[in-house]
């Protein structure tokens, strides 16, 4: 799979995930900003790192009024693509092409250089940890060459004009870290980020925000298996290799509008989890030998066999195989493995037992996993 297709399957993951988010009924745009701790607008666990602060050449009071303005990156991993999440409650009272501004009584907090979602609404009531987008390639979205994101707190007055700028300090220091107000030029920069979190990333039944690629574990049906983790996602997606097509399911969402009845114990599925922190979901261990036919194009599957190499678990199948592509859900990001001269240089080497993935293959093939 090409670069460009295997973004295409991120963005389509995304795309799918926020068309199925139910719609929000507007609220007084008033909400009260003393209950408004300010987080970082990105997902629990990831580090960021200041690279321009307070007092620069475009964070100053002749530039946009925003001389406390930070610019920031990501440092375990790259910024590019990262999601972007609303880092408090409040109403989206403004955006574009490159930029959003959430509202939460007489303050905003702008957030620029993302590509915004494309089911965000102006006036949209919008909760914190809500998907607001993903962070821009270099010389997008106005980032003069840098992927990062802008981050600024304003007073605002009326529909999200700004009064003044403020710095991120008392109720609004960024994920609890105070950034006083303060005359240095180029302030912070250099400070660094990591995002809270309070679940656990080791379990293996942890699910973090956004997008995950699990073994479906069970033979209940939806509604049931889904049950205790209802509350924490928005939906499930299913592909068929055999229709090249998705199905989706939402515990939220309208019953007409789910077309996705069954999943089979051992397919794997997108599960996209709403809560900002991530939810453990405890599900039973895949350990049982199978064999799976694998359609020509790509295929949504799981491996049940024993940990292993990429090589030696595609053995029986190498020729069919075109690529192989895992789904980290920390990074929000594929590993892949590529067959023929690629195979030595891919980042994907290994499947542990009940690993879900993609794989693409020419035509098709039974698969014996043990």
């Amino acid at each position: 799979m090409s670069r460009a297709k295997t973004r295409w399957f991120i963005a389509l993951g995304v795309i799918l995930a926020a068309l199925t988010m139910p719609s929000l009924v507007d609220a007084d745009d008033s909400a009260s900003a003393a209950d408004a701790d300010l987080g970082f607008p990105a997902p629990p666990g990831t580090h960021w790192e200041v690279v321009a602060g307070y007092n620069t050449r475009t964070h100053s009071y002749s530039d946009g009024n925003d001389p406390h303005a930070i610019d920031v990156v990501r440092t375990d991993g790259p910024t590019e693509g990262t999601v972007v999440l609303a880092p408090w409650d409040g109403q989206l009272s403004w955006f574009d092409h490159s930029c959003v501004t959430i509202r939460n009584g007489d303050f905003s907090v702008l957030i620029c250089h993302l590509f915004p979602d494309s089911g965000l609404q102006r006036g949209q009531v919008v909760a914190r940890g809500q998907l607001l987008g993903i962070v821009a390639p270099p010389f997008y979205a106005g980032n003069n060459g840098l992927a990062h994101l802008h981050i600024a707190v304003h007073r605002t007055h009326g529909s999200g004009l700004i009064q003044e700028s403020v710095p991120f300090t008392g109720r609004f220091a960024l994920e609890g870290k105070e950034l006083p107000a303060t005359s240095e030029p180029n302030a912070y920069a250099g400070v660094t980020f990591t995002v809270q979190t309070r679940l656990d990333h080791s379990d293996p039944d942890f699910l973090f925000p956004g997008l995950n690629l699990i073994a479906w574990p069970s033979d209940a049906g939806l509604a049931a298996a889904l049950q205790p983790i209802q509350d924490s996602i928005r939906t499930v997606f299913a592909f068929s290799g055999e229709t090249q097509s998705y199905q989706r399911y939402s515990p939220l969402g309208l019953a007409a509008l789910n077309d996705l009845e069954a999943i089979e114990r051992g397919a794997a599925v997108w599960v996209y989890v709403s809560d900002p922190y991530g939810v453990v979901w405890d599900r039973p261990a895949l350990l049982e030998k199978r064999t799976i036919t694998l359609h020509p194009g790509f295929n949504l599957v799981t491996w049940t066999g024993p940990n292993t190499s990429v090589q030696e678990a595609i053995a029986s199948i190498e020729d069919a195989v075109v690529a192989i592509h895992a789904f980290d859900a920390r990074s929000q990001r594929y590993v892949s493995y590529r067959g023929g001269p690629l195979a030595s240089i891919s980042a994907l080497t290994r499947l542990t037992s009940g690993q879900a993935f993609w794989i693409q293959v020419t035509t098709e093939v039974e698969w014996h996993q043990a």
